[in-house]
């Protein structure tokens, strides 16, 4: 019977080792594979924010000196009443113009952050994943070597500490020779 417990026990331990060495590999290259591509749209998604965030800075220097010169350019007294009618009707709609695109410019930066945080909501669930994958990879190593070790006649290590298990019996037989 602890023949029979053993052998299954060294089924059950080769079985597990074949698992190691087969996902190790796989896994590891999958989970290598993911994060070098996450780090990547990172980055490119933080040189995207850096040019984003120089062109609405240009934009806002650009303006400024648009309307400051048009200003200057306009004499509005030579102008007449209908005129200046016409002149007010157009910059309104251009106000209401620039108002609509800057709602729609807020519309999809925060569409696109709403994106970003979900991606590295994702990023995180995936790095506390992978940390957890190489812990319990580690503990079943760790396991694997202390069951090698007690196979090898370390009592100490077998979870039930049967000191007996590998001592002979002196028991003297009746057909024994003198």
């Amino acid at each position: 019977m602890l023949d029979l417990s053993i052998e299954e026990l060294q089924k059950t331990i080769d079985a597990l080792e074949q698992q190691v060495d087969h996902t190790d590999i796989a896994d590891e290259d999958e989970w290598k594979v993911r994060y070098y591509t996450q780090v990547e749209v990172n980055e490119q998604l933080e040189r995207q924010r850096d040019w984003l965030m120089e062109r609405v800075e240009a934009a806002r220097n650009q303006s400024q000196e648009g309307v400051s010169a048009l200003l200057a350019e306009l004499d509005l007294d030579s102008l007449t009443e209908s005129q200046l009618l016409r002149y007010l009707k157009q910059l309104e709609k251009d106000r209401n113009s620039l108002y609509n695109e800057l709602r729609d410019k807020e519309w999809k930066l925060d569409q696109e952050s709403k994106t970003f945080h979900k991606y590295n909501d994702t990023r995180k669930a995936y790095m506390t994943e992978i940390t957890e994958a190489m812990l319990n990879l580690e503990a079943m190593k760790s396991r694997l070597r202390t069951f090698e070790g007690s196979e090898n006649g370390s009592i100490a290590k077998c979870p039930r500490h049967l000191k007996y298990l590998y001592e002979t019996p002196n028991i003297p037989s009746f057909f024994e020779l003198p």
